[in-house]
């Protein structure tokens, strides 16, 4: 939710990401930058030790964390991940 018109907050379980709201000029960016910005994002995501997290399906309050081909469920305590059992 926003708290103003300059800020907006996106909350999965007790992380929220805080950002400005894309502008128009943003939002209408040539399709090639799109597909640049994916191929570079996947070319980072496949590099060894990259984690990726994702929401728990079945708990708001964890993130799964995909790392090296080991799945963990956790949160973050002080910018860290805390796997849970």
């Amino acid at each position: 939710m926003a708290h103003n018109s300059d800020v907006l907050d996106i909350s999965v379980g007790s992380i929220t990401l805080r950002t400005k709201p894309s502008t128009a000029h943003q939002l209408v960016r040539p399709r090639n930058f799109g597909r640049r910005a994916v191929i570079t994002l996947a070319d980072v995501l496949a590099e060894p030790g990259t984690p990726i997290f994702s929401a728990d399906p079945q708990d708001p309050n964890l993130v799964i964390r995909e790392l090296d081909g080991r799945t963990a469920r956790g949160y973050f305590r002080d910018g860290k991940f805390v796997e849970v059992l």
